[in-house]
């Protein structure tokens, strides 16, 4: 039995670029940053070190159909999520750049993440790719 998809009008929910800003000032950040906890401090460092990619990933997902969309609304909101995600790729670049100088491997995650990401932007549907970002988003 086919299903009939029911086009339901997109509430107002104005997506804005917010610039990230992390809550370390320019002054030396201890090796240990995340309240003196080494496995924390390597956990968000990590983390940090895969959004780049990801943020980067999740704009090409959404410019992918951005050209498809018809409501006003809804280009409005994607207009401002590839923004925000641009903003934010920016913001983990130059904070990991800060934990490289520290010696954390950003740099090598992010070459790795960005590999395996190009690799899934060349073989996946782009169908499946912005499922991926929203899945990641939600």
């Amino acid at each position: 039995m086919p299903s009939t998809v029911t086009q339901r009008p997109i509430p107002h929910r104005p997506v804005h670029a917010r610039r990230l800003a992390f809550d370390y000032g320019p002054e030396e950040l201890p090796r240990h940053y995340v309240s003196g906890d080494l496995a924390m401090s390597h956990i968000v460092s990590m983390l940090s070190s895969v959004f780049p990619e990801g943020e980067d990933f999740f704009v090409h997902s959404v410019r992918n159909f951005r050209d498809q969309i018809t409501d006003p609304e809804l280009r409005s909101q994607v207009a401002g999520f590839i923004g925000q995600e641009a903003m934010h790729g920016r913001g983990h670049r130059e904070f990991n750049d800060r934990l490289d100088k520290m010696g954390y491997p950003t740099r090598l995650v992010d070459r790795i993440t960005g590999m395996g990401l190009r690799l899934a932007e060349k073989v996946l549907p782009k169908s499946v790719q912005l499922a991926i970002t929203a899945a990641l988003e939600d």
